[in-house]
């Protein structure tokens, strides 16, 4: 079975389903790789600030902007 897109073109309907598929898993994993860097980059934080007074020299996150979208994009998230 195949889906009509305008006069000509057709795409097949199992390629539609598993790219559908697939961009859904990749939005949901990367929403759930951007929520654990930022709870990680939260947790980090407040814990260097108060128990460290050289918390300039600890391993910082850094953020990135494919955060925001990830988590913008995910309804679960």
């Amino acid at each position: 079975m195949n889906i009509n897109i305008g006069s000509v073109q057709k795409i097949p309907t199992q390629f539609l389903i598993v790219f559908i598929i697939s961009a859904i898993i990749t939005v949901y994993l990367g929403a759930s790789v951007a929520e654990k860097r930022i709870e990680s980059r939260n947790t980090n934080n407040n814990i260097s600030l108060l128990n460290n007074p050289y918390s300039q020299f600890s391993d910082d996150i850094e953020a990135e902007f494919w955060e925001n979208g990830f988590l913008w994009a995910c309804p679960l998230h």
